[in-house]
């Protein structure tokens, strides 16, 4: 079993950001605390069941078919290994299918029910499919299998001529994909593509240009590229070329680089031949030792034409040497403050820093203080700047930059220090603790002491941990502008373990990646405090150390929390006695949800996805269309939303959310069939970073992202090629929902910005009345109050929602 060091550790971040609280999320061990000798026993749990831990297996009905549906005899299938990237592990006296295409075929789920079945057959792909499946269970699920075949064509630009060097993909779904290069007279042929509907996309020098969906087998496919070329050429202050240069081009507005950075050649020359249909901006970094200068142009690109952009330093003149220093609040200097001064026309210092952008992409001199606190930036450009400084430790507040006008050549930056506390940490008799932790920040000191540990305003509570202690709680008071000290040491109790199982509600079955931390009697609902926390292994079991000699609870979460799920996870608070080291937590039952999917006329249909908020997983349908969810939490709502592949070709089909009830224990079957309706509806944006929900009826508008997500029901939209085109986001966007009854809806549209809590949206009710086409229009003006939000990073703690079509 794992040793208590190893137990211990952090819950990762996407935890973190759902269920910590107070001032205990970094008060784990660092990686430089030193690991026990050797590992510990898990001592049993004192609650014992009689259990049989042996897995009973899953028997699965297997029936191989090819894309028309005909049995394949003969095929070879096993399970899958536990990891998806894993070999087949295919037997010579395996199950093989018999003439109806039919296999029997007995499956051991992992911990998260679910499993995977490796199926091959001579003249097909190999295929590996997944499911969910429950110990015992019988099931039936069909898996298709299809013939590699080829296609092959031609790659032309916009005037008709062959495009040689072009890379042409074919791909199905997300599961599959071959490539092949134009050659000089733009022939190509891509061998290996699934039968059926396929798309094919085109890219020349990295920049994608065209794509297109075809029926595999084919000989005669066209794919036309429209694009440009762009000639940079890069002079120095001198008017002369520049060489060595980085040249990088984006769109206007930036919607991210289009190439790989260039560099100028020893005449100052860069070129991309290959560029999208667009205005675009090339901006040349000119880096030296201590400074980086940069410039840029804009040009509006034309198809089939070569453009030509000279991006010049010519007349930029130096300004004498910056000097200065960095000194604190009584005036001591500050050794190792870096140091950074950009111009007034371009970023605030402190924006470049934070930057996840490379600071040398930016115009900028950077040095660092001496041991007097002392700096010189060199060649800085003509004009006024802005100077800020700033620790690499966080001993210091970050202050405002400080303004320098042409002429003014020394400068101070004066930084205060941080509220800081130190002292001593010691063991019950008195000894010092050499290794220990002080809320993030590690110290290894023979005499136990601490230093530097920064702060807030005010009282706020330390947080102190040793291996083989009690974590240990003290509140502090330092006033303002003062270092405070702890008169008396620190006193690290002596730690206990508690050890343990989570299982489900039959006390035997182990339920592996419940988060076990320690919780308080005054934490809120809520919360939890996680700086004591771990992970139950493959066995459900689990132990915790660095705990009090007293009574405490446990806070047990039936999983990790996960950015890609909004599915409700299951928790309980378990109290431990002060004399207790072992306990068994068992779970509520769980329930399966199963069915199939078919299509507007009736039909099941496979290609597709379950898409569920009360599972983990988007669950694919087998080629019948059934699906199969185990291990569900009972007697909560469950929205599902079924969304097909892409790449499935016609005719598509759409589907309605559908929200059903979970029994509190036992099997819910139903079934979900593509919406069939004469209406169509059809959404104009004034831009393609925005995405949109329609929803069916009258519903209210909401003020948040997390009222837009409890609202559910969200139609998707057709499928939309400009989506793919990253690179085309500042044209405009028109977007299709198909199939729709008549009836009133009510339209949603917001910028995608789901990490912003106060997220804006625009209300559109809509009222389809008579068959065919409405066309609707959100303007920018009606989207001023959406698109003039400020801008988050790109980081969300949820996923946007399906419906959406934005990127």
């Amino acid at each position: 079993m794992p040793s208590s060091r190893v137990a211990l550790k952090l819950v990762p971040l996407a935890w973190v950001l759902v269920l910590s609280w107070g001032p205990f999320a970094h008060a784990l061990p660092s990686a430089s605390t030193p690991e026990p000798q050797s590992p510990e026993p898990v001592p049993e749990p004192r609650e014992a069941y009689a259990c049989t831990f042996e897995v009973a297996p899953a028997e699965v009905l297997l029936r191989v078919v090819d894309v028309r549906g005909q049995p394949i005899p003969g095929a070879r299938v096993a399970q899958g290994p536990a990891t998806s990237w894993g070999p087949p592990r295919f037997s010579e006296d395996g199950p093989v299918t018999d003439a109806r295409g039919e296999a029997r075929l007995a499956l051991r789920p992992g911990p998260d029910l679910r499993a995977s079945v490796d199926v091959m057959a001579e003249g097909y792909a190999p295929m590996r499919a997944s499911l969910g499946v429950a110990a015992g269970e019988q099931r039936r699920m069909d898996v298709k299998l299809w013939k590699p075949v080829s296609i092959s064509g031609r790659v032309l630009d916009a005037r008709g001529r062959p495009l040689p060097g072009a890379k042409v993909w074919g791909s199905k779904g997300h599961d599959h994909g071959v490539s092949a290069e134009s050659d000089a007279k733009g022939r190509f042929t891509v061998t290996g593509i699934p039968e059926g509907w396929v798309t094919l996309s085109v890219t020349l020098s990295g920049q994608f240009i065209a794509q297109t969906r075809v029926v595999a087998p084919r000989r005669d496919v066209e794919l036309r590229g429209a694009f440009s070329a762009l000639d940079v050429q890069v002079l120095d202050a001198q008017g002369q070329p520049l060489p060595d240069v980085p040249v990088n081009i984006e769109t206007v507005p930036a919607t991210g680089f289009l190439a790989p950075v260039m560099k100028t050649d020893v005449k100052g020359r860069a070129e991309q031949a290959v560029l999208p249909v667009t205005r675009v901006r090339a901006t040349a970094f000119w880096n030296r030792e201590s400074f980086g200068w940069q410039t840029s142009g804009e040009v509006s690109l034309v198809a089939g034409k070569r453009h030509s952009l000279v991006l010049s330093f010519e007349g930029s003149s130096l300004r004498p040497p910056l000097t200065g220093r960095v000194v604190d609040t009584a005036g001591r200097p500050i050794a190792g403050a870096d140091v950074m001064a950009t111009p007034l026309a371009h970023r605030d210092p402190g924006i470049v820093r934070d930057s996840p952008e490379s600071p040398a992409q930016f115009e900028r001199s950077q040095t660092r203080s001496d041991a007097q606190g002392r700096f010189t930036l060199k060649d800085l450009r003509a004009g006024a700047v802005r100077v800020r400084a700033w620790h690499r430790y966080t001993l210091f507040q970050d202050v405002p930059p400080v303004q320098v006008a042409p002429g003014q050549d020394e400068v101070t930056v004066v930084l205060e220090r941080q509220r800081a506390v130190e002292g001593r940490v010691v063991d019950p008799e008195g000894r010092p603790v050499s290794n220990f932790q002080v809320n993030d920040r590690s110290f290894s000191d023979a005499q136990g002491q601490f230093y530097d540990v920064p702060v807030p305003e005010g009282r706020t509570t330390l947080t102190f941990w040793a291996e083989g202690f009690a974590a240990e709680l003290r509140v502090v008071d330092v006033p303002a502008g003062k270092r405070g000290r702890l008169r008396e040491p620190i006193v690290l109790q002596r730690g206990r373990r508690v050890s343990g199982r989570v299982v489900k509600e039959d006390g035997c079955t182990p339920i592996a990646g419940a988060v076990v931390s320690l919780d308080h009697a005054d934490a809120p609902e809520s919360g939890v405090r996680d700086f004591v926390s771990t992970l139950t292994d493959a066995d459900g079991r689990f132990q915790l150390g660095s705990l009090g000699e007293e009574p405490l609870f446990l806070r047990v979460a039936k999983r990790e929390a996960s950015i890609f799920s909004s599915a409700l996870i299951p928790l309980v608070r378990v109290p431990v006695g002060a004399e207790e080291d072992a306990v068994t937590v068992r779970f509520t039952p769980e329930v399966s949800l199963t069915g199939v999917v078919k299509d507007n006329q009736g039909r099941p249909m496979g290609e597709a996805w379950l898409h569920a908020d009360c599972a983990l997983f988007p669950i694919p349908l087998d080629a019948a269309g059934r699906f199969a969810m185990h291990g569900l939490d009972g007697g909560q709502p469950c929205s599902l939303q079924v969304s097909t592949d892409d790449d499935a070709g016609p005719p598509l089909h759409f589907f309605s959310p559908r929200q059903v009830m979970l029994p509190a224990r036992g099997t819910l079957r139903v079934e979900l069939s593509a919406r069939s309706g004469p209406a169509s509806l059809k959404v104009q944006v004034p831009r393609m970073d925005m995405w949109l929900g329609l929803l069916e009826g009258e519903v209210p508008m909401p003020e948040t992202w997390k009222q837009y997500k409890a609202l559910r029901g969200v139609l998707r939209t057709d499928p939309c090629e400009d989506c793919r085109a990253l690179q085309r986001h500042d044209k405009p966007g028109e977007y299709t929902f198909s199939q729709l009854p008549l009836g009133r809806y009510t339209l949603l549209v917001g910028a995608l910005r789901p990490g912003l809590d106060g997220m804006a949206f625009v209300r559109v009710p809509v009222n389809l009345t008579a068959p065919g086409q409405t066309r609707v229009e959100v303007s920018a003006t009606e989207l001023r109050h959406v698109l003039e939000l400020p801008r988050r990073p790109p980081t969300p703690p949820e996923t946007p929602p399906s419906g959406g079509c934005g990127t």
